[in-house]
């Protein structure tokens, strides 16, 4: 028998999402955990896809255990023992961790042995799970714990964790080490796929996809981050609360915020804390209890658009899908908040000629090259469709910029890209209300870091007066200020 689990070789680039560099060839060994380092979150899903049987058609070499296999679908992954846990939350809000638990098979079907099975895994794993709560109720950690079990359950030998670092804080990263070390023990293989190199340090082993693109802190371009003083309030939230028909618990709850003219405002959570909520009111997209005041004006029943004109922009991340119509060319997208004026359209039909010409003029005052006129939206890459969304946004000269997960499956000199921009804003002396899934990035970027944990505020820090760690206790909801302990570092 062959000392390798799984051997993977895609000699076509095609193959691997237009990568214009070669192919890829893998070689992970039984009983280890083996990183593979990519270029962005694209690479990432793409890889998992491939061995997990969700992308059809691939050209390449597959062999698991020294043997010749296919994987078409993710039954062949089941079949050859290859199990994930993806980078996107797979639950079902309605169903509890045990009704999940159940679906494997294997699983008895009754309740009661099915407990038993699912509480005897968690204990071997050292996992705390509650098995009788709706998913909805669960906070992004005890989800992520949820579908580990689960995939465990399908008796797998091969384990895929598709950036793990993207739905856990660093301390919950660290106490998953320990379990992954346990199920090697066994004989058995975890392969994790991820962008993050700290992420990959954490292998015995790592493929490393990016050459020397991205991992040298030096190599980026500096962050443009001037020392400024803040100035006023310029956008003020009291006790934002959203109810949403069929859930129990509110999506945000009694939230208040300031964003202050000249600083970043870091809003910090993990998957399902409410981030996406939070943005979607403050914009107007979404009703909510509560008070919002715009530079001390009462902004509270304000419709999107009102709130456009008075100098509230949003702009959302790459994976939000609502940012640019995609079948549209990118001077109509550019030209979206005013398609309706006069310089636009004329007696119905639009003027694209002049949308070009704004669109061009527009980039190239925010530093945004042109696509020309043939261009649709969609077709451009992940970067591409977030540069011309800021700079769509922020030509509209506004008070405040939402920026929602705005480097969501961005490489690192992509997001250097990113933040710089958003960093122009704010030396500009206008606020910046970023939303993030990323700590580093509200660490790196953020002059204040208010922490969302379930859809409220668990606290406030500066980044020089606190660390990751304790960021993450309160990201994973184990702190909240008020009433905690104070914080060892060593704890």
């Amino acid at each position: 028998m062959s000392g390798y689990a799984l051997e993977l070789d895609l000699g076509s680039a095609a193959a691997w999402m237009g990568r214009a560099e070669g192919g890829v060839s893998l070689r992970v060994k039984r009983g280890e955990i083996h990183a593979v380092l990519t270029n962005s979150a694209d690479e990432t899903a793409a890889l998992t896809e491939i061995l997990t049987g969700q992308r059809r058609h691939v050209q390449g070499e597959f062999r698991v255990d020294g043997n010749e296999a296919k994987i078409r679908s993710p039954r062949d992954a089941l079949m050859l023992g290859i199990g994930a846990v993806y980078r996107q939350d797979g639950l079902a809000d309605a169903l509890t961790l045990l009704d999940h638990y159940r679906l494997a098979p294997g699983v008895p079907r009754g309740k009661k042995q099915a407990r038993a099975t699912a509480e005897a895994a968690a204990e071997k794993y050292g996992l705390k799970v509650e098995w009788t709560i709706p998913a909805a109720e669960l906070s992004a950690v005890e989800r992520f714990r949820g579908e580990l079990l689960r995939a465990l359950a399908e008796d797998i030998d091969i384990l895929i964790l598709e950036e793990p670092a993207d739905r856990l804080p660093p301390l919950e990263m660290e106490k998953l080490l320990p379990l992954l070390r346990r199920f090697t023990e066994e004989n058995k293989t975890v392969l994790l796929i991820t962008r993050r190199m700290e992420t990959a340090k954490t292998a015995s082993a790592c493929t490393d996809l990016t050459g020397s693109r991205g991992t040298d802190e030096g190599a980026l371009p500096p962050l443009e981050k001037r020392k400024i003083a803040a100035g006023s309030v310029a956008l003020e939230a009291r006790h934002l609360t959203l109810e949403k028909w069929g859930r129990e618990e509110p999506i945000l709850r009694a939230v208040s915020l300031e964003a202050r003219a000249g600083e970043v405002t870091a809003v910090l959570g993990l998957p399902g804390s409410g981030l996406e909520a939070l943005a979607a009111v403050l914009a107007g997209l979404e009703k909510a209890s509560g008070r919002l005041r715009l530079n001390g004006k009462e902004i509270t029943t304000m419709t999107a658009k009102e709130r456009l004109r008075a100098g509230i922009a949003l702009a959302p991340g790459p994976d939000m899908g609502y940012g640019l119509a995609g079948k549209a060319t990118l001077p109509e997208n550019m030209a979206l908040h005013h398609y309706r004026s006069a310089a636009f359209q004329e007696s119905g039909f639009l003027k694209k000629g002049e949308m070009r010409a704004y669109a061009d003029q527009a980039l190239e005052r925010q530093g945004t090259d042109p696509k020309g006129d043939a261009s649709a939206a969609g077709d451009s890459t992940r970067a591409e469709k977030q540069r011309f969304v800021l700079a769509r946004e922020t030509e509209e000269n506004p008070e405040v910029l939402i920026a929602l997960k705005p480097t969501e499956g961005l490489n690192r000199a992509e997001a250097r890209d990113i933040h710089n921009r958003l960093l122009t804003v704010r030396n500009n002396r206008r606020s910046v209300l970023l939303l993030t899934e990323d700590l580093r990035e509200a660490m790196t970027v953020g002059d204040r870091i208010l922490v969302l944990c379930q859809g409220a505020v668990t606290g406030e820090f500066e980044p020089s007066w606190t660390t990751e760690r304790e960021l993450g206790l309160y990201m994973a909801g184990d702190r909240q200020q008020g009433r905690e302990e104070p914080f060892d570092e060593e704890e």
